[in-house]
């Protein structure tokens, strides 16, 4: 049985893709192929999942931060792919990946994910796009976007709150935090299930496979 492996590796601090050695040879000794997927800028991951077979594979594995997950999630479920996932939190803040209380050695959560416990996850669907722990507009996202990478990569974790005020204050780069027209939306949210991998040691119960 096969399992896909999508990795951002400019996610984080960079390093994710030198675990994959040891990854790739943990599912191998339980009887998984893995099929690793470099997933970068430019990268249509719709083409990736038009061209697959959902039932020759157990699982999606995704390394990378909330930005890789959202992208995969919603080139699975746009292609009709319902397999459970999981998540290498190899990103910068990693807010859904804590929300689990996932860890982050690459060996422990490995583990887990061979151990085949599952849980489930809501996701919400606005328009036609989904998202799975977030959902954002105005400022917020022009910000993001313009934010350099390597300044993101300040902000993870705990520090986030420490450095926050010193990422809005008025510069070039991002006055238009301070800029941005008002706007009115209507939003119609439906919310879908989605299974994702999950320690059984943890509190809430696993609903299983």
């Amino acid at each position: 049985m096969k399992i896909l492996l999508i990795y951002n590796p400019n996610a984080g601090n960079h390093v994710f893709k030198n675990n994959l050695d040891s990854i790739i040879e943990k599912f191998q000794v339980k009887g998984y192929l893995v099929s690793p997927f470099r997933f970068g800028q430019g990268i249509d991951l719709n083409e990736l999942f038009q061209r697959i077979n959902s039932e020759d594979y157990k699982k999606v594995l995704i390394a990378g931060g909330d930005g890789t997950i959202n992208q995969v999630l919603n080139a699975m479920l746009s292609n009709g792919i319902n397999l459970p996932i999981g998540i290498y939190p190899a990103g910068t803040a990693n807010d859904f990946a804590q929300n689990f209380s996932l860890t982050t050695s690459v060996d422990e959560i490995t583990d887990i994910y061979i151990r085949e416990n599952y849980t489930y996850a809501d996701i919400g669907k606005i328009n036609d796009r989904y998202f799975i722990n977030v959902a954002s507009l105005g400022c917020l996202v022009d910000l993001s976007q313009r934010t350099d990478s390597k300044i993101k990569s300040s902000f993870g974790g705990s520090e986030k709150k420490k450095h926050f005020w010193k990422l809005i204050q008025p510069s070039r780069t991002h006055s238009s935090l301070f800029s941005q027209r008002k706007y009115h939306v209507l939003l119609s949210v439906c919310l879908y299930n989605f299974k994702s991998c999950r320690d059984s040691l943890l509190r809430q119960k696993a609903r299983g496979c």
